[in-house]
């Protein structure tokens, strides 16, 4: 389960601080906490403080929970009709991690708002957003 320590060595959200594109343009993330779009979607290098921290929170419950999930997808049809102990084990990981997402994006208002920014960044059609609108309600 994750927790705030996780996150915590992170510089708290400053809606001041911008980077610079290629053009020497500042660019934001986010203005508040509680935005449901992103400005600009966010790269692959998140500098401290550019993002809220139930952002953070929220993508590291995420990534844990894709990978639990995909780990339990990954077993065989076999194993997945006799009900291996290690698919249960697996199947019962996953439905874990997917709980602790649900429960922590409907633990604040900000929390809500960081998975519908993450979901809203995705693309249309790509599977990944359609999995995850269960979780914006």
């Amino acid at each position: 389960m994750l927790t705030t320590e996780s996150v915590g060595n992170r510089s708290p959200f400053d809606q001041s601080k911008t980077l610079h594109d290629e053009s020497g343009a500042p660019i934001k993330f986010v203005q508040s906490p509680t935005d449901e779009h992103y400005l600009h979607a966010p790269g692959s290098y998140i500098p401290d403080g550019m993002l809220p921290p139930e952002d953070h929170q929220v993508r590291e419950a995420l990534m844990e929970m894709k990978l639990f999930t995909e780990k339990a997808l990954a077993f065989s049809f076999i194993s997945r009709l006799f009900r291996t102990a290690n698919f249960k084990k697996a199947e019962s990981l996953a439905r874990e991690k997917q709980s602790g997402l649900m429960r922590l994006v409907n633990s604040s208002l900000e929390h809500k708002a960081a998975i519908r920014r993450i979901v809203n960044s995705m693309p249309d059609g790509n599977g990944g957003r359609e999995a995850l609108l269960r979780y914006t309600k």
